[in-house]
């Protein structure tokens, strides 16, 4: 079995288990937010799954190892986001879910953006993320009606 096909059935795996705890309660109407996310979750790992079939595949870009890197460069390139996902969750506690989100934001555009970062990048970015986080806040505060985690800032 590949890789790709494993990763895809893990994906499905664990996509199933959310909708089955979305899916749980007796009233499910006020889960319906996270209930649609799981079954989107479940139909994307569907189609994960489905593309691992040679049958399924069309072209020569598509097929296995074609544009891909080694594990040790593909590591070495996620590794800042992952340090900005764990710092994220650190400084949620402190800063609040609105703050912490927008540094993220900021952090990961620098890094993954163009290079180098220059003084009006660093703005530019810095107020896409706070558009992000005014539409999380107005998402999350206004449609969703939910509260998230607060902090010392906001």
């Amino acid at each position: 079995m590949s890789i790709e096909r494993r990763v895809a059935l893990i994906a499905l795996i664990l996509s199933a288990l959310i909708l089955w705890a979305a899916l749980a309660p007796l009233n499910r109407s006020v889960y319906l937010f996270p209930i649609f996310w799981a079954s989107f979750m479940v139909v994307l790992s569907i189609v994960l799954l489905w593309r691992t079939f040679p049958a399924n595949r069309h072209s020569d870009s598509e097929r296995p190892g074609a544009g891909t890197l080694p594990m040790s460069q593909a590591i070495l390139r996620l590794a800042p986001a992952i340090g900005v996902f764990v710092s994220y969750l650190f400084l949620m506690a402190n800063l609040g879910f609105y703050v912490s989100a927008w540094l993220a934001f900021v952090a990961l555009a620098c890094w993954y953006g163009p290079r180098p970062v220059r003084f009006a990048g660093l703005l530019t970015h810095g107020a896409i993320g706070a558009v992000f986080a005014t539409t999380l806040y107005l998402l999350f505060s206004y449609l969703l009606a939910v509260q998230p985690l607060g902090g010392w800032l906001f």
